[in-house]
């Protein structure tokens, strides 16, 4: 399942993601209490992603097994593996 969000997500492929802005820190730890990492506020909490070619897809309701192509709940796992690859670079 990682495989084909890692080859839509490769650096340099057009991404087109819609959200909405970032939550305070202190919005996220009424749902998450353990949660201390102070946001990023020019990052967005998305509710979906595609390639612009139209050849992926992912959305924030996406459940059970996700469709050829379409990373499902593993795209934050994917996003962190990738990000960490390259140090940490966005």
């Amino acid at each position: 399942m990682l495989d084909p969000a890692q080859k839509a997500l490769a650096f340099g492929a057009r991404i087109a993601v819609t959200g909405a802005p970032i939550r305070t820190l202190a919005e996220m730890r009424q749902h998450f209490p353990d949660y201390n990492t102070e946001p990023n506020p020019n990052t967005i909490d998305p509710a979906s992603m595609r390639r612009v070619d139209d050849s992926w897809s992912w959305n924030v309701n996406s459940q059970g097994l996700p469709p050829a192509g379409n990373p499902g709940p593993g795209l934050c796992e994917v996003y962190e593996r990738l990000t960490s690859a390259k140090g940490g670079r966005r």
